[in-house]
């Protein structure tokens, strides 16, 4: 763990170390929230949510290219927050705001199964579940929703 071997390289106490390393992601993340610009770089704004079980952050980027449906990438930057630096897109969002183009991307660094994203669109169109479950249930909650409908 890298607030150890900083910890004993400058003998400061690995407690201290990991709170400020810490505090250091938090302060990322809320200048990113309020000041995104400063992370500009060339591309196109993409404002991403980022899910992976329990843990959520929001964070804004530039990429030169929005990923693809179902297509995976990696973050390495948010493996401490939120447990996983490997992620697949869920859903694409293409918006303009103040004459400005820009993409919303909800990703999760859950595993990623086809069928049950199918099974799941298709539970959406019949009813069987609707958008606050998925933002309120857990995902094997869904699951047995899921299991319990279509099991044949």
């Amino acid at each position: 763990m890298a607030s150890s071997s900083i910890a004993t390289d400058r003998r400061y106490k690995a407690t201290d170390v990991a709170k400020w390393i810490t505090q250091m992601y938090e302060d990322i993340y809320d200048l990113n929230d309020t000041e995104p610009e400063l992370f500009r770089a060339p591309g196109i704004r993409h404002d991403i949510y980022f899910r992976s079980y329990d843990n959520r952050i929001f964070f804004t980027m530039w990429l030169q290219q929005t990923p693809d449906l179902y297509h995976r990438f990696q973050f390495n930057f948010l493996r401490a927050s939120v447990g996983t630096d490997s992620f697949w897109v869920k859903d694409i969002t293409h918006k303009f705001d103040g004459g400005e183009y820009r993409v919303s991307l909800s990703v999760s660094g859950e595993e990623l199964n086809k069928y049950r994203e199918l099974m799941l669109d298709k539970a959406l169109f019949n009813g069987l579940i609707d958008l606050i479950d998925l933002h309120h249930k857990h995902p094997f909650e869904i699951d047995k929703i899921l299991w319990e409908s279509y099991r044949g």
